[in-house]
């Protein structure tokens, strides 16, 4: 299976970053007076410590949800052609995105939503552990890694389930582009694992298993295409989630920034030979 273009032709003068970010907000502008505003004012006014300078934050939050929500929407179905007759202004219907690309975008937030919510239960399940209120240096970046792991890397959930979703009309990462969530699941694995070796001090053993496994998951996701096989490689892939929490939870940052200049230079001299 090829990874589809669209036809659609999209004006170009639309790429610079506040066009970027006027796009974004076009997905969601119809939705602005019945979501936006009565959610986030709710919210702030339900909360006991609530106060003006939690009204960014809040807003932020609610509408990165609704943009999820919202691009699901838009590309699903006869979404695309309804809204070119009732809601020309939005940003499929109005050229300033494609339809492959707002389904991208679409993968993304559902991505990045399963991230932050492994990082709201990986911030509570941390303090509760710890028994404080607040979070060090090193817990914060470790969180912060594992949200941008499970962000890039949570697809490989949905390689062994291409088939059952191409069947209920869904799309996923591995049913939009086929190729290139192989190609991430064959590089982000392994190239995060040697970012962690450079900030963890944990044992070199579990450091060593953590790269090992990464390697065997990317062979396997890459190489071995069929479903029973996806389904193994998942199971590989949740062993090396855990191999990646638990060197996280030795996070050093102080220790790591120290390393960033040998790790550079042995990556040079690396690309010499």
């Amino acid at each position: 299976m090829s990874e589809t273009k669209s036809a659609m032709p999209v004006d170009t003068s639309y790429t610079s970053f506040d066009e970027i970010l006027y796009t974004l907000y076009l997905f969601t502008k119809s939705d602005f007076k019945t979501i936006m505003f009565p959610v986030t004012t709710f919210a702030l006014s339900l909360a006991e410590k609530g106060s003006w300078s939690r009204v960014p934050i809040v807003a932020t939050w609610v509408w990165f949800e609704l943009l999820g929500f919202n691009t699901a929407n838009q590309t699903a179905g006869a979404s695309p052609d309804e809204d070119a007759l009732n809601k020309p202004w939005r940003p499929v219907p109005a050229k300033r995105i494609t339809l492959e690309n707002a389904k991208t975008l679409r993968h993304f937030t559902k991505n990045a939503g399963t991230a932050f919510l492994y990082c709201f239960m990986e911030f509570g399940a941390t303090l509760v552990a710890d028994g404080t209120s607040t979070l060090t240096l090193n817990q914060t970046c470790g969180i912060v890694g594992s949200v941008i792991i499970i962000c890039t890397t949570i697809h490989a959930q949905d390689f062994c389930d291409v088939d059952g979703d191409k069947a209920s009309g869904r799309s996923t990462f591995p049913i939009a582009y086929p190729e290139t969530s192989r190609v991430t699941m064959l590089t982000l694995p392994f190239l995060w694992s040697l970012v962690i070796c450079v900030f963890s001090t944990a044992h070199f053993g579990v450091l060593a298993a953590l790269v090992a496994s990464s390697i065997w998951i990317s062979y396997r996701f890459y190489l071995i295409r069929n479903i029973p096989a996806d389904r193994t490689s998942y199971l590989y892939y949740n062993i090396w989630l855990c191999l990646v929490h638990v060197t996280l939870g030795f996070m050093n940052v102080d220790a790591g920034l120290a390393r960033v200049p040998a790790v550079l230079d042995f990556a040079r001299q690396a690309l010499k030979l």
